[in-house]
């Protein structure tokens, strides 16, 4: 088995891009009154779950377009679990994780993923982040020219294989990546990340 995903960052800045979507959506944190609705459109989300996440400092943000939601996105920090490679990254205070973006089929191609982007990053650098992270398998074309539309910029790949049983993981970023995570190459878990994330979610 072999797995990996291209890690891209996006620097927060003062005159960070404003990108308005399509249709009149507004964007706002997700309310307990949204969790039954959300947990409809990804029914892999329960609101146990949801509950999990926000105390673990996650920020869960929403469009709606005449209260319905139309766009979702969660924003983790301190630590981002990564379901594709069954791994949890430790994030430095600087930075945020970006993952679980999803669009309703009927709203796709109104720039609602990138004005989510726009706002949430805003948001995050006003927190005092200075910059986010967002893994991509490498053949998402759609995703990667949204987000290096933004200003993404790809920084490295991380991954793992494995094969009789045993399992390596690697790491390869220059200038920038993931602050906490070292470079290596078919490292066990146990060297990968620090033990107290060890089988971690949330």
């Amino acid at each position: 088995m072999y797995r990996r995903l291209l890690v891209l960052e996006l620097p927060f800045t003062e005159d960070f891009p404003v990108i308005e979507p399509k249709i009149p959506a507004k964007f706002e944190e997700l309310q307990p009154s949204d969790y039954d609705e959300l947990i409809a459109l990804r029914p892999f989300l329960t609101e146990e779950v949801i509950r999990l996440r926000l105390e673990a400092g996650h920020h869960l943000y929403v469009a709606k377009l005449n209260g319905r939601i139309v766009h979702s996105r969660a924003v983790a920090i301190g630590k981002a679990y990564i379901g594709y490679l069954e791994i949890a990254f430790p994030l430095s205070s600087r930075e945020v994780y970006f993952y679980e973006a999803f669009t309703v089929p009927d709203y796709r191609r109104n720039h609602l993923h990138s004005a989510c982007i726009s706002q949430v990053s805003r948001t995050m650098h006003r927190l005092g982040y200075q910059h986010g992270v967002a893994f991509v398998y490498p053949h998402n074309l759609l995703a990667l020219r949204s987000l290096t539309k933004m200003g993404c910029q790809k920084k490295g790949y991380v991954g793992f294989v494995e094969g009789l049983g045993i399992r390596r993981y690697f790491y390869r970023a220059e200038d920038g990546g993931l602050d906490c995570l070292d470079n290596a190459f078919f490292v066990r878990r146990e060297k990968f990340v620090p033990t107290e994330l060890h089988g971690q979610i949330w």
